[in-house]
C-alpha cells in the first residue's frame, strides 16, 4: 500500500514504532508513533497517521530510523536527532531537533535500539546512548575507532561483539576478522 503523500522517496528507514522518509529534495518526513519526539514534529501529537515534515529539516543526505531515536546528515556534514537519544532538548514542543554538538563533519548515521552511532569524515566513528554494561546514559558522544578497525562494546550475551567471546565489555574490543 502506498504511504499517502509520499511520492518522491529516495531513503527510508524505519524504526521501532514510526516510520521516516527522505524526500528528493532533502526534505524529510516522518510517520508513527511520536512520544518521545521520534517523529520530529511536536505538531504530530502523540501519533501520525501519514507523512509530517520534520521541523527546520531540508537538506538531508541520510537518514537512520532506530527505536525511539531518528537522525539525520545534512548537506553540511552536520548531525541532527530527535527523540530519546537526541543529546540535547529534544521533547514534544521544543521546535526543531537540535544539532548534535561537536559533529559537523558527519558521513552517516546508524541509530539501533539504545545507541546512536556517526561516521565521521575522518573515518573515526563515535556512539553514544545506553549501550555501556552498566546502561548509563551518555549525554554526550564518546569513543572512537581507527576507520580500519571495527571495535564493539556492550553486551555479549549472544556474542554481538564479534571477538569470540560471551563476554560484556565496558570498553571497546576489536572485532575479530
Amino acid at each position: 500500500m502506498p504511504v499517502v503523500g509520499l511520492s518522491d522517496g529516495v531513503e527510508v528507514s524505519a524504526g521501532g514504532l514510526h516510520t521516516c522518509a527522505r524526500r528528493a529534495t532533502g526534505e524529510v518526513v516522518c510517520w508513527g508513533l511520536n512520544d518521545h519526539f521520534e517523529v520530529g514534529s511536536p505538531a504530530a501529537g502523540i501519533r501520525s497517521y501519514v507523512p509530517v515534515p520534520v521541523v527546520g529539516l531540508d537538506d538531508a543526505v541520510q537518514i537512520s530510523a532506530g527505536l525511539i531515536t531518528t537522525c539525520a546528515v545534512r548537506a553540511s556534514h552536520d548531525v541532527l536527532c530527535w527523540g530519546q537519544l537526541s543529546v540535547g532538548p529534544g521533547m514534544p514542543g521544543m521546535g526543531t531537533p537540535p544539532l548534535l554538538r561537536g559533529v559537523s563533519d558527519g558521513v552517516q548515521m546508524a541509530v539501533g535500539a539504545t545507541l546512536v552511532c556517526a561516521l565521521r569524515a575522518s573515518g573515526h566513528v563515535i556512539c553514544w546512548g545506553l549501550g555501556s554494561a552498566t546502561c548509563a546514559r551518555r549525554h554526550t558522544p564518546g569513543g572512537a575507532a581507527d576507520s580500519s578497525q571495527v571495535l564493539c562494546w556492550g553486551s555479549n550475551n549472544s556474542g554481538q561483539l564479534g571477538d569470540g567471546s560471551t563476554t560484556q565489555s565496558t570498553t571497546p574490543v576489536l572485532v575479530a576478522l
